[in-house]
């Protein structure tokens, strides 16, 4: 009872280990899914804020204008979001390509519509596709790492689960086993001492009833004795006081004549 009570313990420990593990994991593959989507999103919000400014240069005018700060705007909300979550994970090498992608495109952002020649915004979109591109690929493979270490995980807890239950069921079945052993041994016993019992009494009772034969012998033959005694002395002593007074009586008769 004490091994399966410690395994079960252990198996608990084991396995709330494990669920934490897996939700790390889990959360690390969200994490990597999210921050996918968010370079996804500022890849589309990067290719809309070179459209606007394409089409800035071609005909000026407010309705770009806006667009291109909305985007902007956006640009800059998921460029914060990023560089937390590649600060937060500790990855220096996707921190340093990301801090590049980020101020290309804080200079890009900051010098606004009107300062910049389409040379230089058509330079640096190469550059921001092709760095982000392998900062999304660097995301999806986190994430299905992540999301392979879980699954190795799961399966690992399910074994451990099954064998510590099967291990459990080993053990209550020897326990019982061994239960039983002891209550046949215990009957055993009490069986014995029952007999012994028995053999007992009836050695008492022998004991007794040769006692009492005895207690009957001894007294018969004090009863035959007394009996005896008294027919000896009825017998041989009666005898001789009648003989003895006879020979008084004659004494007395002689000594009276003289």
């Amino acid at each position: 009872m004490t091994v399966a009570i410690v395994i079960t313990v252990g198996g608990l420990v084991i396995l709330e280990s494990g669920r934490m593990r897996i939700a790390a994991e889990y959360e690390t593959a969200l994490d990597a899914k999210g921050a996918t989507t968010q370079l996804t999103a500022l890849t589309a919000d990067i290719a809309s804020l070179t459209a606007d400014e394409r089409a800035f240069r071609l005909a000026p005018g407010n309705t770009y204008t806006a667009d291109y700060n909305a985007a902007a705007a956006r640009i800059r909300q998921t460029v914060a979001s990023l560089d937390a979550y590649y600060r937060r994970k500790a990855d220096d090498t996707a921190l340093a390509s990301f801090k590049q992608v980020s101020a290309i495109l804080d200079a890009r952002i900051n010098a606004g519509l009107a300062a910049r020649s389409g040379s230089d915004a058509d330079a640096t979109t190469p550059v921001l596709d092709s760095t982000l591109t392998l900062l999304r690929l660097n995301e999806e493979r986190r994430a299905q790492s992540a999301l392979d270490a879980s699954r190795a995980d799961q399966r690992i807890s399910t074994f451990c689960v099954g064998a510590l239950c099967g291990l459990n069921i080993v053990l209550f079945l020897l326990l019982f086993r061994n239960l039983g052993i002891q209550l046949d041994k215990q009957d055993r016993v009490q069986q014995k001492l029952i007999t012994q019992q028995e053999e007992l009494d009836q050695l008492v009772f022998d004991r007794t009833r040769q006692l009492e034969e005895l207690a009957w012998h001894l007294q018969s033959v004090s009863e035959n004795e007394k009996t005896e005694l008294a027919r000896e002395l009825h017998d041989e002593l009666g005898s001789i006081l009648t003989a003895s007074k006879m020979d008084v009586a004659w004494v007395n008769n002689k000594l009276k004549s003289t």
